[in-house]
């Protein structure tokens, strides 16, 4: 419980960290494609931006190294009860972070009926956060019965998302992850994802 806590908490810090940064992307974008007009010259700007995002980029990998930590530590349990207590209660939680901590949870330890069941949960989930952490976990499984899911995950409207799917769909390899890929290739729009296609295929 208080390790579920502590990712809820770095989920509440990093979200404004990230927009944050995001906007400060767009600055930096907005001052290149601008005029050098003002008193301080263009590349100042820019680098005045830039040294903000390191600051921000740190901060949010403090949280992210907070996470990774809580979530090595809920793989690492072995008590049975809270084993089942995670397989059920927090797997059905209302709080996204908790349904994506199981869901890397069952693929670190590879838990009896993981991919079905973490098929099963895609299916339902319309959060981006729990639906990456599938994805991760199809990842480390590599298992070709989650390529219709990855599949689906292709053409999710979080671009997070769809580089996941590509990124398990790559380790599982074979003919069958070209189909899909090849479909989802033709509707991608983001250059950045499109180039991941275009590497795994």
């Amino acid at each position: 419980e208080i390790l579920l806590s502590m990712i809820a908490v770095t989920s509440k810090i990093k979200e404004p960290l990230v927009k944050d940064h995001r906007d400060l992307a767009e600055q930096v974008e907005q001052l290149g494609a601008g005029p050098n007009t003002g008193p301080v010259p263009k590349n100042e700007q820019v680098k005045e931006v830039a040294l903000k995002m390191r600051e921000l980029e740190k901060q949010i990998q403090a949280e992210d190294d907070v996470r990774d930590a809580c979530i090595s530590g809920l793989a690492k349990t072995t008590d049975e009860e809270a084993v089942k207590w995670l397989a059920t209660a927090v797997l059905k939680s209302a709080v996204p972070s908790d349904r994506a901590a199981v869901a890397e949870v069952m693929g670190i330890n590879r838990w009896p009926g993981a991919g079905a069941a973490l098929e099963e949960m895609f299916a339902k989930e319309k959060e981006s956060l729990v639906k990456l952490a599938i994805c991760e976990s199809f990842l480390r499984c590599g298992d070709k019965e989650s390529v219709d899911t990855l599949g689906k995950a292709l053409l999710d409207q979080a671009w997070q998302v769809r580089l996941a799917a590509i990124a398990a769909l790559r380790k599982i390899g074979g003919k069958e992850p070209v189909g899909p890929l090849i479909e989802a290739f033709d509707k991608e729009k983001e250059l950045r994802v499109k180039t991941e296609f275009a590497a795994t295929l």
